[in-house]
């Protein structure tokens, strides 16, 4: 299981949030349940406590009860229970289950479209991340219904990318914190739920989280993005660059086209470091298998041998040389990859510095087809 590792500071605010059993994040289920006590509407408070039980089942049947109950409901919520949700919505979005996590969409949906004006303003930055990690939900039912309350709370494209410019930010370290502070056991309690859904949950938030960096990437106009801590954070995180080793394809496709977004963004490009890349993302890359996303692997290595060609020379600092390490993986064959994987070796290979290449590659590429 890949692990995102803290800075020292960063470590230690997690190892006391975990000693005093408080949240690193909204997403984390050791947050407070919400406050149903100023709930006047007796049903609607129990809605509330339901959502916050162990039991999936439990769970569902109050969110579908709750998304009912507010459909026919007339007029404004009442604040009480627009501040319960948003105190329940988070954790609800990332849920194991996956009709769980489609309910917690549609009904941030309604709740959205409900709500004041001023409660939209005062609520919008925290309440649309977890809706942003939807949109990359690896189940194509869940990713609807986060688009559509996403198109809730921005009825126009420019008020979307307006949050993304000015809140870019706000956004790089909210997804930091989950990848930093956050763990398979923070997320869900494995006191209830096995190892292998909690493992399974994590995995998919880790991929979200990189996919929601990558769109944001990609969305920014050039001129738009403004340089900061949080991006030096972004691109100097070696660990997140070393995720390439994980055996999960979700997270790996999501790693590569974050690298992808990179590169093709001029701003991100030149804060790019050559060292840090080659080393923990493509000599990485190179040595442990990319099964299941091997061509998408090669195509984010000559996007970045275009954009940072020193990572094969002067900024690769492995024991093997870097062609040795080239010719390791493709002895690995496709691995599992359609012919168009062959094609992209050449490309690559068209791309590489001339200098060492035939002796050390000469062996490997006896086995092209």
């Amino acid at each position: 299981m890949p692990k995102f590792k803290a800075s020292s500071s960063r470590a230690a605010e997690s190892a006391s949030f975990g000693s005093f059993g408080q949240p690193a994040t909204s997403l984390s289920y050791l947050g407070e349940p919400p406050n149903t006590s100023a709930i006047s509407d007796p049903h609607i408070a129990v809605h509330f406590k339901n959502l916050s039980k162990r039991d999936n089942t439990t769970k569902t049947r109050a969110a579908e009860s709750l998304l009912q109950t507010l459909k026919q409901a007339e007029g404004v919520p009442e604040d009480a229970a627009l501040n319960a949700w948003l105190r329940v919505y988070p954790r609800l979005a990332i849920e194991s289950d996956r009709r769980l996590r489609q309910l917690a969409h549609n009904l941030h949906a309604t709740v959205i479209r409900l709500s004041p004006l001023d409660f939209k303003k005062k609520h919008y930055k925290q309440a649309t991340l977890p809706c942003l990690l939807g949109v990359f939900d690896n189940d194509r039912l869940v990713a609807n219904a986060a688009k559509s309350a996403l198109e809730n709370t921005f009825t126009t494209p420019n008020p979307q990318y307006m949050y993304y410019r000015r809140l870019q930010s706000y956004v790089l370290r909210f997804g930091l914190d989950v990848l930093q502070l956050e763990t398979m056991h923070t997320l869900s309690d494995t006191r209830h739920v096995s190892e292998e859904e909690a493992e399974s949950k994590w995995h998919r938030v880790q991929a979200c989280v990189l996919a929601l960096f990558a769109h944001l990437i990609t969305t920014l106009n050039v001129e738009d993005i403004e340089w900061s801590m949080e991006w030096d954070n972004l691109v100097q995180y070696e660990n997140l660059w070393k995720t390439i080793k994980t055996n999960h394809s979700s997270i790996r496709i999501s790693l590569h086209r974050l690298v992808r977004a990179c590169c093709m963004n001029s701003t991100v490009k030149q804060h790019l470091d050559a060292t840090v890349l080659s080393k923990f993302y493509l000599r990485n890359g190179l040595s442990s298998r990319q099964q299941g996303c091997s061509i998408d692997f090669l195509d984010t290595v000559g996007v970045l041998t275009k954009s940072l060609p020193t990572i094969w020379t002067d900024s690769w600092t492995g024991k093997r040389s870097p062609t040795q390490s080239f010719a390791q993986f493709i002895e690995q064959g496709s691995q599992g990859s359609s012919f168009s994987f062959w094609l992209k070796v050449t490309e690559i290979l068209n791309l590489l510095p001339a200098s060492g290449m035939p002796s050390d590659l000469q062996r490997s590429l006896m086995i092209l087809p």
